[in-house]
């Protein structure tokens, strides 16, 4: 972007991997210095013809090109600061299940975190406006929910934060962050900064005023996740057996709510007295004495847990009276507690 005498040739096949959002940086970056970048798609294509054309077009426009650039720093959200704490930080919906386990650790260090409702085909559709369609459904989904609920007025920008995760791999997930800054930023909402959690162990978003206990948080994520993936198991072993419909959903909303309500302290007596006391309310239900073929839903893990983004695919499983297994959410994490190394291995006891 800064030699006079260069130029950006992209050949981009089908948005697979990384191309989604590393065209949209790269032409980021060329734009701050007033260049364009040229972008060929290749796919399916058994001529390279056209493709020779619009090289030979770029170069000839380049030497009639007289312009002078001038240097123009793109916008960006607010950075997170010490100052922000006070702002209530508000998330996509992920999952009944999968929600509470990583946000109520954060509740109980003192952070102000509102989740939204479920997405519906609006957030698709706000998420298509505002980002690239080639990327990942998640990404569409979750960036759209959140640029809905600031366009829908509920929200003072001056008093929240938009919060998300960040992979810190491979994944396109690492930087669906940037493309929700750029989306707040078309949407005017630029001085709503963003906070992210990342499972590596740096940051990869400027966020001084995020400041926890990494210990703590971790101890109490993962036995949140086996208290919730344990009231998922029950749930869905409960829901097809259930003689009448809704029992199951009510004993696993009354544990869930007093949970995010903050009425069970995060602790593993806390925990495990309450699940004790879950499986009694769920052995209580009047069931069916009847086996049932099991389908596991496994995949991407955000579609596998997102009722809205799977069609909610589990519940249309149970009504072919068909049981549905769930893997549990902290195999996902799990693998990577135990094989942490790097100078950093702790033994965490509560």
């Amino acid at each position: 972007a800064q030699q006079e005498n260069v130029e950006v040739v992209q050949l981009n096949s089908f948005g697979c991997g990384p191309d989604a959002y590393i065209l949209e940086e790269v032409r980021a970056i060329l734009a701050e210095h007033g260049k364009n970048i040229t972008v060929l798609r290749i796919d399916e294509i058994e001529s390279p013809g056209s493709t020779k054309l619009r090289l030979r077009s770029m170069a000839e426009s380049l030497k009639h090109k007289k312009a002078t650039r001038t240097y123009t720093p793109r916008k960006t959200t607010k950075i997170y600061e010490l100052e922000d704490q006070r702002r209530t930080v508000i998330v996509p919906d992920f999952s009944p299940f999968c929600s509470p386990p990583i946000t109520q650790p954060f509740v109980e260090m003192g952070y102000k975190i509102v989740t939204l409702p479920p997405a519906d085909r609006a957030s698709v559709e706000v998420g298509l406006k505002y980002t690239n369609n080639e990327i990942c459904y998640p990404a569409i989904v979750c960036l759209g929910d959140l640029i809905k609920a600031l366009q829908s007025g509920k929200y003072d920008p001056d008093e929240i934060a938009i919060g998300f995760s960040q992979t810190g791999g491979q994944c396109r997930a690492t930087s669906i962050p940037s493309l929700i800054k750029k989306a707040m930023v078309a949407a005017g909402f630029e001085n709503v900064p963003v906070v992210t959690l990342s499972t590596s162990l740096k940051s990869f978003n400027d966020q001084p005023g995020l400041q926890f206990n990494v210990r703590e948080y971790a101890y109490k994520a993962a036995i949140s996740m086996m208290f919730t993936d344990a009231l998922s198991e029950l749930y869905f072993a409960s829901a097809i057996r259930e003689q009448q419909p809704g029992n199951a959903r009510q004993v696993a909303n009354t544990y869930l709510q007093r949970f995010e309500q903050g009425e069970l302290p995060i602790t593993r007596r806390t925990l495990f007295d309450a699940l004790e006391m879950a499986v009694s309310d769920f052995n209580a239900i009047p069931m069916k004495n009847l086996d049932f073929p099991k389908a596991g839903i496994v995949g991407e893990i955000y579609v596998k847990y997102n009722a809205f983004s799977n069609n909610n695919v589990a519940h249309w499983l149970m009504n072919q009276d068909i049981e549905v297994v769930l893997p549990p959410m902290m195999e996902f994490f799990a693998g990577g507690m135990v094989s942490l190394d790097n100078g950093v291995r702790t033994q965490v006891k509560p």
